[in-house]
C-alpha cells in the first residue's frame, strides 16, 4: 500500500543525479506498488506522485513490498527502476542522462 493507506511501515527513498554526479533539485518521482503478474488493469490511482526535493533528495512512507518507481525532470531521460522495500527502508538512487533527441537538438 502506498502513503494513503492510515499506516505504511516503512520508506522509500533516494536521491536523483545527472552523469556529473550534480543532485537535480525538484525532479517529479512516480511510485506504483507492483502487483506481480495479475491480469487485472494496475489500479493507477493509488499510485503516488512526489517532487525530490531542493537538495535531490526523496522519501516517502509505504508499506513493505515491490515498487516500479520512475523519475523524470526537464531535458532528462526518464529512469525507471523496480525497487524492493524491506520492513524498514527500501533504497534506491537514480542517474538521470540527458535525452537523446535534447542532445541532437542542441548541435544543430
Amino acid at each position: 500500500m502506498l502513503a494513503q493507506d492510515a499506516h505504511p511501515t516503512a520508506r522509500l527513498y533516494g536521491k536523483v543525479k545527472d552523469e556529473s554526479g550534480a543532485l537535480i533539485p525538484f525532479a517529479s518521482v512516480l511510485v506504483h506498488r507492483d502487483r506481480g503478474a495479475s491480469r487485472e488493469a494496475p489500479d493507477l490511482s493509488s499510485d503516488l506522485r512526489l517532487k525530490v526535493n531542493e537538495r535531490g533528495e526523496f522519501s516517502v512512507p509505504v508499506d513493505p513490498g515491490l515498487y516500479d518507481v520512475v523519475v523524470f525532470a526537464g531535458v532528462f531521460s526518464p529512469q525507471c527502476a523496480k525497487v524492493r522495500v524491506t520492513e524498514e527502508a527500501g533504497q534506491r538512487d537514480f542517474t538521470l542522462h540527458i535525452d537523446v533527441a535534447y542532445k541532437l537538438m542542441k548541435t544543430d
